[in-house]
């Protein structure tokens, strides 16, 4: 089971409804929803991808198979972009 956490360096703002994450090493800035931003709080301590799917349902009404699907991408994009990384 992989295990992700966010990574330090970083800075969050948040603009209207969205938040920009800064990656401060890369200089580099991701924006992300309000989903988005609940999943990177849950992020700073680690969790899986299954972990971080069942706390989005019990947190929104969105249909389970999209939330799989999206997190996994989620995930896959952070990871990409510095931001997360595998800690197990």
């Amino acid at each position: 089971m992989n295990l992700y956490k966010r990574k330090e360096f970083h800075e969050v703002m948040q603009v209207d409804n969205e938040w920009i994450i800064l990656n401060l090493e890369d200089y580099t800035a991701t924006t992300v929803n309000e989903v988005g931003n609940f999943c990177w709080n849950e992020l700073a301590t680690s969790h899986s991808s299954e972990e971080i799917v069942s706390k989005v349902k019990q947190q929104y009404d969105i249909d389970e198979d999209q939330i799989e699907k999206d997190i996994a991408l989620f995930l896959a994009n952070l990871h990409q972009c510095g931001l997360v990384e595998n800690v197990g």
